[in-house]
């Protein structure tokens, strides 16, 4: 059950931003020019850009004005500009979680959740058309940069590697409990995740020569850890007084704090394919003991100083 706890906490926070009131934004790649991309009308999570750095790919929970239905999370696209926003997916059915763009840029994968609380990944294209199933309760679809294959996670804690279609699906190690995978965008057959939301690891797609890129000893949060496209460094989520990017190179060297604020939170971090810019989503303060609340963490959690029981964020 602990583990169990532990592994909802470290995926609510990938699209928990839904909520508490947050909208998204950009900043260079050193933290700086921080900006507010267009106008979301609603809370916004779980981002993605495309392969050509021109659209940004989220999932948005609107208010409930006008119906139950508006007040569940859909999937939205819109310009790298923040300009001609689009809904993609119906806004009846199953919730959209976490999406990522296909590798040809006309088909979408998404994690969808249903009224029975089954987590699946599916594939569609921009119109919602030609839905497929690829894997049964399966979370966080990330491709690897040729777009041959799929790592995603399940439950509890463990990662898992197939086609992008589905097929030949296998667990990748029994380790203890890693999350949050995605591949090197420099050599597709190695794999980051974090482990026990302490540690930046890579491991082969095999799951032979495993290293650990940053250990982080100061009992505090970490997850979601990033490539910039280069593959030099690794953005990561820590938790201090608010959400925290922090970004650190890919031997584990100089990490240091990226964006960092006593008032908002930053979380859901991509970056251009240029590896100029680095989009993330943001939420108050205000909104902070709502957030916490909802992942379950503990007082001393949210000071900052250590680790809830099951120990993920």
């Amino acid at each position: 059950m602990k583990k169990l706890k532990s592994y909802l906490i470290l995926n609510l926070f990938f699209f928990s931003a839904s909520l508490a009131k947050a909208q998204i934004y950009v900043a260079n790649i050193d933290g700086s020019g921080i900006e507010e991309v267009g106008s979301v009308p609603f809370d916004v999570a779980s981002l993605s850009i495309s392969h050509d750095g021109k659209e940004l790919l989220f999932v948005g929970r609107r208010t409930n004005t006008r119906g139950p239905s508006l007040d569940e999370r859909r999937l939205f696209s819109m310009r790298i500009d923040g300009s001609k926003m689009i809904q993609l997916s119906p806004n009846t059915g199953p919730e959209i979680v976490s999406a990522v763009f296909g590798p040809d840029g006309k088909h979408i994968l998404f994690e969808e959740f249903n009224a029975k609380g089954a987590s699946r990944i599916f594939s569609a294209d921009r119109k919602w058309k030609h839905k497929k199933l690829l894997v049964e309760d399966g979370l966080r679809p990330r491709l690897n940069s040729s777009g041959g294959e799929l790592v995603f996670e399940k439950m509890p804690c463990k990662i898992f590697i197939s086609k992008s279609d589905g097929t030949e699906e296998h667990q990748l190690f029994d380790n203890p409990c890693s999350h949050s995978p995605s591949f090197d965008p420099i050599n597709d057959k190695r794999i980051l995740y974090c482990e026990n939301s302490r540690d930046i690891v890579t491991v082969n797609t095999d799951g032979t020569d495993k290293k650990v890129l940053f250990g982080n000893n100061e009992e505090v949060l970490i997850t979601h850890p990033i490539f910039t496209p280069n593959g030099t460094q690794i953005i990561y989520g820590r938790l201090q007084r608010q959400w925290d990017l922090f970004i650190v190179n890919a031997d584990g060297s100089n990490s240091h704090e990226l964006l960092s604020s006593p008032a908002v939170s930053s979380v859901n971090p991509v970056v251009s394919p240029d590896g100029k810019k680095l989009y993330f989503s943001r939420f108050s303060a205000e909104r902070r003991a709502e957030f916490e609340k909802y992942l379950g963490l503990t007082e001393e959690t949210s000071n900052g100083m250590t680790r809830p029981q099951g120990h993920q964020p």
